[in-house]
């Protein structure tokens, strides 16, 4: 049977700028395949394939974030299969100034083979953030490139009406607190219009 791991995250805070991991300490360090390797050992498993998520660094680094993990399958770091990346892009850009905006941004990305998607982060948003027309046309961007959409929401912002193809990865809902607000944001999403979705857990979030 053929195991995809559909959500890792690597990370190298001497490479990269992750603001994030500031408020972290514990795990401001790099996070590279040998890690992910280990951990697999240690529970007895094999190496699955995965799927790269963007981690966060900086909006104008994430170009830098792809080829960073392209180098990584290049060189052949612990026989790690990446089956696919998940990079980021601001949905919200439009054109932009001077022409240079979402689409271009996508352009670039998809130089890779390896993007298969495409991720903001809205879990830090205000509340109807993901309605704003300008976000909306960017998930339909995306969409008609063919690329899977990510967002990752709490139950608060769950309640989200895109019209297009999607993989959700949703956090909060190990929450005992999280969990009402995580089924009623479900059954708000099965009456939407179709998507494909992907549920994970954060622990700790």
């Amino acid at each position: 049977m053929r195991i995809v791991d559909a959500h890792v995250h690597f990370w190298d805070p001497a490479e990269l700028d992750y603001p994030w991991l500031a408020a972290l300490p514990s795990i401001r360090r790099a996070f590279r395949p040998s890690d992910y390797a280990a951990a697999a050992r240690e529970v007895g498993g094999s190496l699955p394939q995965v799927v790269f998520v963007e981690a966060n660094c900086r909006p104008e680094q994430a170009r830098r974030e792809v080829q960073r993990v392209e180098r990584m399958v290049r060189e052949g770091e612990e026989d790690l299969c990446v089956a696919g990346i998940v990079a980021f892009a601001d949905l919200t850009q439009g054109s932009g100034a001077g022409g240079w905006g979402l689409e271009q941004t996508l352009d670039g990305l998809s130089r890779s083979p390896k993007v298969k998607g495409i991720r903001h982060n809205i879990q830090g948003q205000p509340a109807g953030f993901c309605l704003q027309p300008a976000f909306v046309l960017g998930v339909q961007t995306v969409g008609r490139r063919g690329l899977t959409f990510d967002l990752c929401a709490t139950s608060r912002i769950w309640c989200v009406n895109v019209p297009t193809r999607a993989s959700c990865s949703t956090i909060a809902a190990n929450r005992p607190s999280g969990r009402d607000g995580w089924s009623r944001g479900a059954r708000t999403w099965r009456v939407s219009p179709p998507t494909r979705t992907c549920a994970a857990s954060c622990p700790g979030c």
